[in-house]
């Protein structure tokens, strides 16, 4: 994959202890010259002032696309 892998956020919503951030992936796989662009959300949970948990959701199907053999 590139090595110019971004994240744009879109949008960040708290809700107690909780964190959802919302964005997308961009890159160019210098491989084959496949544009990857896919959504991401990211969930934290905190606790006393430090994160406990953290998840990724994206579209996993769009990175194996990009950055995979042909399917």
């Amino acid at each position: 994959m590139s090595e110019d892998l971004h994240l744009t956020v879109r949008r960040v919503v708290g809700c107690g202890n909780t964190g959802l951030v919302e964005g997308s992936y961009s890159a160019v796989n210098k491989a084959n010259g496949q544009r990857l662009d896919a959504q991401v959300a990211r969930v934290w949970d905190f606790e006393n002032g430090k994160v406990i948990r953290w998840q990724q959701y994206t579209d996993t199907w769009q990175f194996a696309k990009v950055t995979g053999p042909r399917l």
